[in-house]
């Protein structure tokens, strides 16, 4: 298992700024580097939530929507649908050799909420039914 300070040292928003969210940062702390997205330490929110982690960074997101569509004003309990996010995401993940589901946070000034949390092997087999 690659810990985050080795993808840290392979992946420095620095040097490939196109694979991370706007609001990512290496800071560097007597030594130690500490990677944030949205102001919220990736190795807390890993030791938090678990690995692997999927997060969503609003500052990015709302960069992509607004250059991409323009929206008309929306109000509380209107829905945006998008119809085609792109494979390998949470929508096309599968359960193959019983791989439970990782935690999905969004990300947003300094903040983590948990709007997905992570399977765990009963959920897998919450359904079965016996033979």
């Amino acid at each position: 298992m690659r810990s985050t300070q080795s993808v840290r040292a392979e992946y420095d928003p620095a040097r490939r700024p196109a694979l991370f969210p706007v609001t990512a940062q290496v800071e560097r702390i007597d030594g130690e580097a500490s990677l944030t997205i949205a102001g919220c330490d990736l190795d807390e929110l890993a030791e938090r939530y678990g690995t692997p982690l999927y997060v969503y960074d609003q500052a990015t997101l709302d960069a992509m929507v607004i250059e991409a569509l323009p929206l008309p004003d929306l109000g509380p309990g209107e829905l945006v649908a998008v119809p085609v996010s792109g494979a390998y995401q949470l929508s096309m993940a599968s359960h193959y050799n019983g791989a439970c589901q990782p935690a999905v946070l969004w990300l947003a000034e300094g903040h983590a909420r948990l709007i997905l949390r992570r399977e765990e092997a009963g959920d897998l087999i919450r359904r079965d039914q016996p033979i």
